[in-house]
């Protein structure tokens, strides 16, 4: 059963060696769902519980993480939504545009998992 006191995040990566990953690391702190596409993450946030924090890939097929963001933000429901990016894309013009979308990090892959908790905390506050 969901700990409906927990911070809820949704990660969202076609990788999902990655989002696995990603969700056993922060389950230890945070309930965490998975997505491995956009339209499986719009489904996700049409439904209740909220979600406190989105992570997303950049480079997904069909719908790209920045796309994904921009409908985000285009949305009143979701729009202040916090968002974390994990990209292997670390060209300095990825970062900006991943900023520019609404992002308030963005980590490049690989990462260190302490790093990425230290970022999640960062946003969501305590653990």
């Amino acid at each position: 059963m969901a700990d409906l006191s927990k911070k809820r995040i949704l990660v969202v990566d076609d990788d999902a060696a990655i989002r696995q990953g990603v969700a056993m690391a922060l389950r230890v702190f945070y309930e965490v769902e998975v997505a491995e596409d956009a339209a499986t993450a719009f489904e996700r946030f049409d439904r209740p519980p909220a979600i406190d924090l989105l992570i997303v890939d950049v480079n997904m097929p069909e719908v790209t993480g920045i796309d994904l963001v921009k409908q985000v933000r285009a949305n009143p429901k979701w729009a202040k939504v916090p968002v974390m990016f994990l990209s292997a894309l670390d060209r300095p013009a990825d970062v900006i545009a991943g900023m520019s979308a609404g992002a308030r990090y963005y980590m490049t892959k690989p990462f260190k998992i302490d790093a990425l908790l230290d970022k999640v905390k960062k946003i969501l506050g305590g653990r």
